[in-house]
């Protein structure tokens, strides 16, 4: 949750607080958090790394999972990496499923 903020306290001279909802406190955009798997953005993590190539992030899957992923070749950690498309397959792959 604090990736994307500066963690600070201010003492008022009765009791310390944190500014967590202070702009002045957020890491700038685009600064990488969560394990440099996404970026933040107005003080969340919750931005897509893809943006930074102009893509979009997409779900990796692997058709017919009942077979286990061993038989077919597939690392099961390819399943938890972040897939990146830009627009045109996008538009693509819209276009195959309409046709």
């Amino acid at each position: 949750m604090f990736d994307c903020r500066i963690l600070i306290s201010v003492f008022s001279g009765i009791q310390a607080a944190c500014p967590l909802n202070d702009t002045q406190f957020f890491k700038p955009i685009d600064t990488p958090c969560n394990l440099n798997t996404a970026l933040c953005d107005r003080g969340e993590c919750n931005k897509s790394i893809c943006t930074l190539i102009g893509k979009s992030e997409c779900t990796l899957t692997v058709p017919n999972v009942a077979e286990p992923l061993r038989q077919k070749g597939i690392d099961r950690e390819y399943l938890c990496h972040i897939g990146c498309l830009d627009s045109k397959s996008i538009m693509n792959l819209l276009q195959r499923k309409i046709n």
